[in-house]
């Protein structure tokens, strides 16, 4: 559920590219982007029909819509092709205002089709939905850019269980989504209550003759500041009481797995499946173990497991105690918590190194040749 985060970051890049004297961008590259970024994919479709709950016609008609909007999104990158590279930043926001003009069409199309169902109610799901993914490309540890029913459908955990538990949560949460929304003109249209007129324009920062903000201004920024970290504590303190919530309605052999989903959401960098795990996940694959490298191996990954559990517990409570202190404005503390996270994280790349060693140590020349373990792959940025 990234298109819009990532949409973001692809005109960051644009803007930097052009600032550094590239005129015309690289078409396959930008063409890739823009395929990736602005595409309401399969997956998104799954969990927007999960939300809707669409069956028979009226999911059939949902898929073709779906479809539609496909086909007419391969056609303008076709069109976009006929002349090579698409030049300069404005020709490729225009095609995200474009793309983003048969999103809302395809959403107009899917309101229609759960109204005709008698899911006019569940379509209100999708529009908090929406909300949420607006500020997906908020920085890891903002709580406003965790969303567990998305997590939730992610992880593949049993939804009935946790329908109702989910439904408390998101007329809980979307408040905060909301008034956030309709504060940023590029999604304002998201919003329940979309502003009148044209959104406005962020205001600029008002300097005094030496280039600095004014007493005034900075008065301002204070307040913009406590308000937003207000926002933040709460949104965090509402997350943190669904996931319990959530695990306690779940049924005991999905526990450990919406937990894990959660942490590798909230901190993708420590919980990111790492490569001594994935070679550990290549080695327990292989056919021609022996009784003994078996028990072996299987007393490696629980060492490693249990190893692994307690310096990422660690990391992570040191990033959360670091991003404390910045909220703060305690910077000895931010300091002190940086120093633990580096700790933990250089702990973790040990334990890596190792385990990965001692896998290699018990496999044959033959079975080493047969390892096949991906190269582990980091969270976005």
């Amino acid at each position: 559920m990234h298109t819009i985060r990532l949409a973001l970051v692809c005109v960051t890049l644009t803007i930097a590219s052009m600032a550094h004297g590239q005129e015309v961008l690289d078409e396959s590259q930008m063409m890739d982007s823009l395929t990736d970024i602005l595409w309401v994919d399969a997956g998104e479709m799954a969990y927007f029909l999960s939300l809707l709950q669409l069956d028979g016609t009226a999911r059939r008609e949902a898929a073709a819509a779906h479809e539609a909007y496909t086909d007419r999104l391969v056609e303008t990158n076709a069109v976009t092709r006929k002349d090579g590279a698409v030049e300069a930043s404005w020709d490729m926001l225009a095609m995200e205002d474009q793309v983003g003009q048969m999103q809302e069409a395809l959403f107009i199309k899917l309101k229609a089709i759960a109204a005709g169902a008698g899911r006019a109610d569940s379509f209100g799901r999708v529009e908090m939905a929406r909300r949420r993914e607006a500020t997906a490309f908020l920085e890891d540890s903002n709580p406003l850019g965790l969303d567990l029913v998305a997590i939730a459908f992610e992880a593949g955990v049993d939804q009935v269980s946790i329908r109702q538990v989910l439904q408390r949560y998101e007329l809980e949460i979307d408040p905060l989504y909301e008034k956030y929304v309709a504060g940023m003109p590029k999604f304002a249209h998201l919003a329940a209550n979309p502003p009148e007129g044209e959104p406005a324009q962020p205001r600029e920062i008002e300097l005094d003759e030496e280039g600095f903000p004014t007493d005034e201004e900075m008065e301002r920024l204070d307040g913009e500041r406590a308000t937003v970290l207000a926002r933040d504590e709460r949104a965090k303190a509402i997350n943190d009481r669904y996931k319990a919530l959530v695990a306690e309605a779940l049924p005991e052999a999905d526990k450990p797995r919406w937990l894990l989903a959660v942490k590798r959401h909230e901190w993708p960098w420590v919980y990111a499946l790492s490569q001594a795990e994935r070679t550990l996940e290549a080695a327990d694959r292989l056919d021609d173990l022996t009784p003994e490298q078996r028990e072996q191996l299987d007393t490696i990954m629980a060492e490693h497991e249990a190893k692994a559990s307690a310096i990422n517990e660690a990391w992570a409570k040191a990033i959360e105690a670091r991003d404390a202190a910045e909220r703060a404005d305690e910077w000895t503390a931010w300091n002190t918590q940086i120093e633990r996270a580096d700790a933990a994280e250089a702990q973790r790349a040990e334990l890596d190194k190792a385990t990965i060693g001692r896998v290699r140590a018990l496999l044959t020349p033959e079975q080493l040749g047969s390892l096949h373990a991906a190269p582990r792959e980091d969270p976005p940025a």
